[in-house]
């Protein structure tokens, strides 16, 4: 995948010292949380909730206001973080599925490469699979799991994530109305 998200904030600690910072300034101002980006290890999110916290002190030592009980949570885009979804569950405050990313990771399937593309699959049953994991750790967690990328979008995908058990979703403004109606005509 490369060197992006949270492998580079973790090897960027004053980078993404500032931007915690910042996000917990604006703490005072609304409702705020964080999340971690291309989590893949515990160690990984273990690492990004420490310097979170050291943020956290620097600002208290500096007697800055912010949200202290900010909730903490993390992405699942990658198959590790899929297969370890039960550990990540005891540890974060909530899930985020990337399923664009998900997908590719999982189908090995670049989306951008005209040959490969076609078999994007977000029916695909080691998708299915894969989502039904992640919502039953979220669920025995008692931890809210949120749906975003295209899947979120998608009607019929849409009618297939509530039939997994998921009822949270992230959209562009221009989904909502069509989603919301597809939703009150569901039964689950």
């Amino acid at each position: 995948v490369g060197l992006r998200s949270i492998r580079l904030s973790l090897l960027n600690t004053p980078m993404f010292k500032r931007q915690l910072r910042a996000i917990l300034r604006a703490s005072v101002h609304g409702n705020v949380r964080v999340m971690f980006p291309l989590i893949s290890t515990l160690l990984e999110f273990r690492q990004a909730k420490m310097i979170l916290m050291d943020v956290m002190e620097d600002l208290e030592d500096e007697g800055i206001p912010f949200q202290r009980n900010i909730q903490v949570g993390m992405m699942v885009e990658v198959p590790s973080a899929v297969i370890l979804a039960e550990e990540f569950a005891r540890e974060v405050d909530f899930f985020s599925i990337g399923t664009n990313d998900l997908i590719q990771y999982l189908l090995a399937v670049d989306r951008s490469n005209q040959y490969v593309a076609p078999m994007y699959a977000p029916l695909h049953p080691a998708v299915l699979r894969a989502l039904r994991r992640v919502i039953e750790a979220s669920n025995a967690a008692g931890i809210p799991s949120i749906v975003c990328g295209e899947m979120a979008s998608d009607p019929v995908h849409v009618a297939m994530l509530i039939g997994l058990g998921y009822d949270r979703f992230s959209m562009t403004p221009t989904s909502i109305g069509l989603i919301k109606r597809v939703i009150s005509a569901l039964d689950r």
